[in-house]
């Protein structure tokens, strides 16, 4: 064998503690990878729920924007689809308040506190998977709506006046 092809003799040596298989992670890097865990979860509920509300706001303020309005229930069914999503991202956020709440709750009654949290999990999971296909659906949807009615987008008309005190053009737009 030459010298190339053995291992190093620090190669076998954890860097951190927990690093290797064989070693159980410490309690400092198990609650770091659990935060980290719920905060990405918590960011990722939010930038859905405010994707949605926002979409839904948006998309209800546009029509006046629009000589006429080709297959208007598309536009509805994202709405609906929408709603959901923001229905389900509220309940999603609800259920995981009411989990770690469940632990001051039930800290004497453990068996009955483990079953309150499944009976929440699974509420929640549903409101989850909810908002996400809400949410994938009121964007496809969506998308469809525009791209139906994207000829029918009212500009605003320019009328150019000249200007009485230094010969500039000016466009003002009319209604």
């Amino acid at each position: 064998m030459q010298s190339g092809d053995q291992p190093r003799q620090d190669a076998h040596k954890p860097k951190v503690e927990g690093d290797t298989p064989s070693q159980l992670p410490s309690t400092e890097i198990v609650h770091t990878n659990i935060t980290l865990a719920n905060n990405y979860r918590l960011e990722l509920s939010k930038t859905m729920l405010a994707l949605s509300a926002a979409l839904f706001a948006f998309t209800t303020s546009f029509p006046p924007a629009l000589m006429r309005i080709d297959y208007p229930m598309i536009l509805a069914c994202s709405w609906v689809a929408l709603a959901i999503s923001t229905i389900g991202g509220l309940l999603n956020l609800y259920g995981w308040e009411k989990f770690y709440i469940s632990y001051r709750d039930y800290h004497r009654d453990y068996g009955c506190g483990k079953a309150y949290r499944k009976w929440i999990t699974r509420g929640r999971r549903v409101a989850h998977f909810a908002q996400m296909l809400g949410l994938i659906v009121g964007i496809s949807v969506l998308a469809a709506f525009v791209f139906v009615n994207r000829t029918n987008v009212k500009l605003a008309e320019a009328k150019e006046t000249k200007s009485t005190t230094d010969n500039v053009s000016v466009v003002e737009v009319l209604k």
